[in-house]
């Protein structure tokens, strides 16, 4: 008889690596276990009354890269192609992402001229922080937080000394004259103060003619006030000539809002988790392989990493032509689930549907019991795609250490709750925004669905948006054993969404879902659980693979990606292939 396969877990991971298991050329069989009573986990799309999608979990997929087009392409195999709906480079919803603060939505720079230019919250061109990030040398640490990360690549959070070295690169800029630009005719133009001057920097990292800002050194004043410090430059015979050493960076205020308002927001966006606690290297690991590449993050991520295959279908050359951001399906995300079950069906594997694991066991053979209550199977391997800190209580004692090492890695909770509005119209139109915790500690962000999927708007169609709630206001209710009710979570929404985005009349449609240890956290020093788990199940030649968020990405393509791996491995054919 043939190997059995069996696969923990319902969710995209386990529907994934029973996906490409099952189309093997001699595929074992396979047994896909999943202890509710539906499959595809944290995605979930429900419809309205009026026909409207809501999604309860994941929204949109991404298609770039390589892990986008491998979903691209599943979703092509399994007829899916006309049920895709793309957002396009040009619409709003691809260009458009804000930032809630101040109590004020603001746009997130994007483009040439966004980075030249201050764009609040940011005091000062983004272009600073970038030009300092070329200049600082590459961190030794093994890991660090992501807070720790972009603070020590874009600038402490500390004032700078008053002397200190201007930059090397900044230092070889040859400035060609310009007239410049004062508030006031009196000043001398040996004592100008300037806004703005064109830099050719020959040779230079930058290699091409750059348009640079000094808004800090600019009379700021309706009349002109002495500055207390030298200029910058003065001008002499058509040429500037430096008389003052540049400040650096030049304000430490803009390097605390990169890490402190931006990452710290993404972190929330992505993770519904603390910038200050996350890992760099597991979180966002482009990031740290560009530094430890190529010194530079940007340098890293505009060279890249060399392309692999790439794999090829009428849908993925479709949105490469169309730079899609992200898509979803006609009928919600959950019709892709829903596709594979019945792919899984067809090509003979037995799908079990509430049927919790209670226990795994090694028999004297090798082979896996694993107990489903008043039940068992038998298996020669295991794929597990359910939540690391489950498996841990899985495992049997002579798995112990691989089960400590699990257990350490945590998750958190998050509330999403959909809110429909008829006659209502958003402020400003885009994909959604972020909120930074030092704004809101308990409002992670909010979606603007109807804007990047009207088709899902329902009959009337009404405006939807997504609240998501998380982060440590979360956790702290969930440790004091506060009452998480929908109507605490529904109010909360309800005054968000009020307030930063004007909706003040009440929803004609609610839903509140709480997804408990919905996202696992890669806190600091995740890499090396990965690296003691491998460890393990190599030294020990156990017949067990991991898949699933818990480990390398919680985005639907990592989770895709990740149970394509597993069944590589199991298949013993080369997972990046």
């Amino acid at each position: 008889m043939g190997r059995t396969v069996v696969v923990l877990g319902g969710g995209i991971s386990g529907l994934a690596a029973s996906y490409h298991l099952s189309r093997a050329p001699c595929p074992p069989k396979v047994v896909l276990v999943e202890g509710s009573e539906r499959l595809g986990g944290w995605i979930r799309s429900v419809r309205g009354p009026d026909g409207a999608v809501f999604e309860l979990g994941p929204r949109g997929i991404r298609p770039a890269g390589v892990l986008g087009a491998r979903t691209l392409l599943m979703v092509s195999e399994l007829g899916l192609d006309s049920e895709v709906l793309p957002v396009r480079g040009d619409h709003a919803a691809a260009q458009n992402r804000f930032l809630y603060v101040g109590g004020t939505l603001h746009a997130l720079p994007s483009g040439i001229r966004g980075l030249l230019r201050p764009s609040p919250p940011f005091s000062k061109p983004l272009f600073w922080a970038g030009l300092k990030e070329l200049t600082t040398p590459r961190g030794k640490d093994p890991d660090e937080t992501v807070h720790s990360f972009a603070q020590r690549r874009l600038g402490p959070e500390v004032t700078p000394p008053r002397s200190p070295q201007i930059p090397p690169l900044l230092n070889q800029l040859q400035i060609p004259i310009l007239k410049p630009s004062t508030r006031a005719s009196s000043v001398s133009s040996e004592n100008a103060l300037f806004s703005s001057y064109p830099v050719a920097p020959p040779n230079s990292v930058l290699g091409v003619n750059a348009f640079i800002s000094f808004p800090s050194f600019c009379n700021s004043g309706t009349a002109f006030q002495p500055n207390p410090t030298p200029p910058l430059f003065s001008a002499k015979q058509g040429q500037w000539k430096l008389v003052q050493l540049i400040p650096w960076p030049l304000n430490p205020s803009l390097t605390l809002k990169v890490a402190s308002l931006a990452m710290d927001s993404l972190c929330r966006g992505v993770f519904a988790g603390n910038s200050r606690e996350l890992s760099i290297r597991s979180c966002f690991p482009s990031l740290f392989q560009a530094e430890q590449t190529h010194r530079s993050i940007l340098l890293g991520l505009l060279l890249g990493a060399g392309r692999g295959p790439q794999p090829d279908s009428a849908l993925i050359r479709q949105a490469r032509a169309e730079r899609w951001s992200q898509w979803s399906l006609r009928g919600g995300l959950e019709t892709l689930p829903q596709a594979l079950n019945t792919h899984l069906t067809s090509r003979g594997v037995s799908v079990l549907r509430g049927q919790p694991v209670c226990g795994l066991s090694l028999e004297a053979e090798g082979c896996w019991k694993v107990s489903l209550g008043d039940s068992n199977l038998e298996a020669d391997h295991i794929i597990s795609a359910i939540p690391a800190s489950v498996l841990s209580k899985l495992l049997p004692a002579e798995a112990a250490p691989l089960a400590r090492a699990l257990s350490t890695i945590t998750a958190v909770s998050v509330a999403v709750v959909n809110l429909q509005y008829r006659g209502a119209r958003l402020p400003v139109q885009g994909f959604g925004h972020l909120v930074p915790s030092s704004e809101d500690p308990g409002i992670l962000g909010i979606v603007y669905d109807s804007v990047a999927f009207p088709e899902q708007d329902g009959s009337p169609p009404g405006l939807r948006v997504t609240v998501m709630l998380g982060g440590s206001w979360l956790r702290t209710l969930e440790a004091r054993g506060s009452v998480l009710s929908q109507e605490l979570f529904q109010k909360e929404a309800e005054k968000a969404a009020a307030t930063q985005l004007g909706l003040k009349e009440p929803p004609s449609h609610c839903l509140v879902h709480l997804h408990k240890n919905c996202i696992p956290q890669y806190t600091l020093g995740h890499w090396q659980k990965l690296e003691s788990a491998t460890q393990f199940l190599a030294a020990q030649k156990l017949p067990l693979t991991l898949a699933g968020a818990s480990y390398e990405g919680v985005a639907v393509n990592d989770c895709i990606e990740s149970g394509r791996q597993a069944a590589a491995r199991v298949l013993g054919t080369e997972p990046n292939s």
